[in-house]
């Protein structure tokens, strides 16, 4: 997992890795996160991305289309995050080589 404070960080922390899954805020300083992703496709254009937002699809209304599915409205629970996490990553095969050269390990259990 990477965590970035911005999306100026956060763009340059993904010139140096590959993930399978963004999650960003929608509404965030500097640019919004539909212009993060716009940006990040512009090398990754198949990168798998959930949006998140506190504020109301009123609130959102004359922004970039986000579609239902790729959205998660706070507040939430770790098992709604795991939730669209996985269904996310799995609409499409997953790179597993990747996890496993990696090291890397799931816990999906939630509490």
């Amino acid at each position: 997992m990477i965590v970035a404070g911005s999306p100026t960080e956060a763009m340059a922390q993904l010139k140096a890795s590959d993930p399978d899954l963004i999650l960003t805020d929608v509404i965030m300083p500097e640019a919004s996160g539909p212009e993060l992703i716009d940006e990040v496709r512009q090398s990754s254009p198949d990168i798998k991305v959930l949006y998140m937002s506190g504020y109301t699809s009123d609130a959102l209304e004359g922004r970039k289309s986000i579609k239902s599915e790729d959205m998660l409205q706070k507040p939430f629970t770790p098992s709604q995050l795991l939730q669209k996490v996985v269904d996310k990553l799995t609409t499409e095969q997953v790179n597993e080589d990747r996890f496993q050269t990696k090291g890397a390990q799931i816990d999906f259990s939630c509490s």
